[in-house]
């Protein structure tokens, strides 16, 4: 049953960590002025990744936590000892949501959700390869 669970926190920090890159991305394509077709889907890929995240820290505050908060608690484990806070999640959240709508930004803007997504994707593929370390100590891979 370890293995099932470890499996499954491989599987959900590279997801989490996909979502980090496709975001940069979209932003990559937003600040050249290049929007292509899917730039929108990039960006929306890191709010779907602020709202998991924001939902985690929230959920991780409360003193009675819901069954359907486990999960969002699971995924910000990793976050612990980092500087991400709620409000950092909220900014970049805000940040990519102006995007997405063409509103103006405030200069730096950009460069903090795209500092939050390199920190976020590094955090977690840290995350995944530290579990699959464990693993490999463990002989359950070779």
């Amino acid at each position: 049953m370890a293995l099932s669970k470890d499996l499954y926190e491989m599987q959900w920090a590279n997801d989490l960590s996909s979502l980090a890159s496709q975001a940069r991305y979209g932003i990559k394509y937003f600040k050249k002025g290049t929007n292509q077709e899917d730039t929108p889907e990039l960006i929306q890929g890191g709010v779907k990744l602020c709202n998991i995240l924001g939902k985690g820290t929230k959920a991780n505050q409360e003193h009675a936590v819901l069954p359907n908060q486990i999960g969002y608690i699971d995924a910000v484990k990793p976050l612990s000892g980092t500087s991400i806070s709620f409000e950092y999640i909220d900014r970049v959240t805000h940040i990519l949501n102006s995007m997405l709508k063409n509103e103006e930004l405030i200069d730096g803007d950009i460069e903090i959700a795209d500092n939050f997504l390199i920190e976020i994707s590094n955090v977690y593929q840290r995350y995944s390869s530290s579990v699959l370390n464990s693993l490999v100590e463990e002989k359950v891979f070779y």
